[in-house]
């Protein structure tokens, strides 16, 4: 829907099945990723240029992450949901 209204989403995620979600309030800036699959899947997340860039990235919940700017990577754990803080 957002493609042919000619909006773009707030993340992009390089596999289908993992679904993400940014959460913006007390201070900070969290991204919430869930892998609802039965394997662990690497994926690479790309944030809308409306959220800026980001120098740095701590796992609250689940996988290790990097981050570079507008780039947010990590493995996403089997049936797991991982919390990250963004500054």
């Amino acid at each position: 829907m957002l493609t042919f209204s000619g909006r773009t989403g707030h993340v992009k995620c390089s596999d289908p099945r993992v679904k993400a979600r940014l959460q913006d309030g007390d201070g900070s800036t969290y991204l919430w990723v869930a892998n609802p699959a039965r394997q662990d899947v690497p994926i690479r997340l790309i944030l809308s240029d409306a959220w800026g860039l980001f120098s740095s990235a701590q796992s609250m919940w689940g996988s290790d992450v990097t981050v570079d700017g507008q780039t947010v990577v990590l493995t996403a754990a089997s049936r797991e949901v991982c919390v990250i803080a963004l500054t």
